[in-house]
Order: structure tokens, then sequence, then C-alpha cells
């Protein structure tokens, strides 16, 4: 799940990140607003070394971000930011208290900027299965709402059909460039598994996380 879901996310980073970067430049002034990270707080911002109560000794890294925004459309990116990393950040917390194992040992956030257009894509890395679980959220802040796929793709001169289209193109190429060694190893009807696994629409679609 780990390497479908990276995967997957690497090849929209390369398809719309281009998105972040269509819009043409508008004149600035001395009085022009700075658009950066120091939007951007953080709700947790700890890091340490624990060990449980069996003796098993990790590092953790917990930095939860969060947007200095007062509209409406900020207050749910940060809710659902909260309700997806915060509250596993609070779980494990809790675990250290008690002097059981983490389930989670590091929340990261990456910013990727265009004039007011935010786009954070934020990483929970768990233990269990070596999983990571992956939120993206658009912002533009001078419009003061959230940025759809359909905004991004647009700010980029596509549709969402033509988007998905390169979508699929993209995925296969890379899919079948980095499995090259797996096609060999794997008999063939799990290998076409695995291919049309990573390939369907549950994981490809424009509604996939996008930035």
């Amino acid at each position: 799940m780990k390497r479908v879901s990276a995967f997957i996310l690497s090849v929209c980073m390369v398809l719309a990140l281009c998105a972040c970067g269509a819009k043409s430049e508008e004149t600035k002034t001395e009085t022009a607003p700075v658009y950066d990270d120091s939007l951007i707080t953080e709700t947790y911002a700890e890091e340490g070394s624990y060990t449980d109560d069996t003796g098993y000794a990790e590092d953790y890294s917990y930095h939860v971000p969060a947007l200095s925004a007062d509209s409406d459309d900020a207050k749910t990116i940060n809710s659902a930011i909260a309700d997806r990393f915060g509250k596993a950040v609070e779980e494990n917390k809790g675990n250290m208290k008690e002097k059981l194992s983490l389930n989670m040992h590091a929340v990261s956030w990456k910013s990727y900027w265009h004039d007011s257009v935010l786009c954070l894509v934020i990483e929970g890395d768990y233990d269990a299965d070596d999983y990571i679980d992956y939120g993206v959220y658009n912002y533009d802040f001078a419009a003061n709402k959230t940025v759809s796929n359909s905004d991004l793709f647009a700010m980029a001169g596509m549709t969402d059909d033509e988007f998905l289209k390169n979508a699929v193109a993209a995925v296969t190429d890379r899919f079948e460039s980095v499995n090259k060694d797996l096609k060999d190893s794997l008999p063939a009807d799990e290998y076409q598994q695995l291919r049309d696994d990573t390939l369907s629409d549950e994981n490809v679609s424009a509604d996939m996380p996008a930035y």
C-alpha cells in the first residue's frame, strides 16, 4: 500500500505541479503581499526519542501544519488536518504516557507555492505495514478559498479528462519502468493483477490527490 500510494502521488506531482507554476506572474508593487511559509503554523512541533515498556527505542518527529487564515475554507482545511493527523499525534502521545508502543513515528509536511496558491502535502508515517498516509490540501490565500483539482488543472491549461489521460499514461510508463525486474520474477497473472490494481479507477482518477 505504501509503495502504491507513494508511487501514484509522485506521478500526480509531476503532472499537476505545473498547475502551481502556470499562472501568469502579476505585476508586483512594494506593498504586494508575501505568500510563503510564514502563512503556515504548526499545531504540533515535537521531536525526540522514546522507549516503551518492552525496551524498544525509537525516534519520533511530529510536525502538524495549519493555515494562518480565518476564512471558512481555511478553517475546514485545518479541521481536516487536525482530524487526520493531529488526533494520531495525540493518540501516540497518550501511548508514550502509558509506555506503550507507538503506531506512528513521524508527521511531516512540504509546501509548494506559486503566487498566492499553496499546495500543502502532509505525510503520516505509520509503523503498521510500513504505511504512509498522504494528505494534500490546496488553498489560495489571495482568494481565501480552497483550490480544487479542477482549478489546478485549469491553471495548467488542462481539463479533467486531459489530466486523467496524461495521468494514466504517466503511471503506466512509470509502473513498467520501476517494475521491470518484478515482471520477470512474478508469475504473469500476479504481475498483471498488480498492474491492474495500480491503474485502477480507485488509484488513478481526477479526484486523486494532486498538487
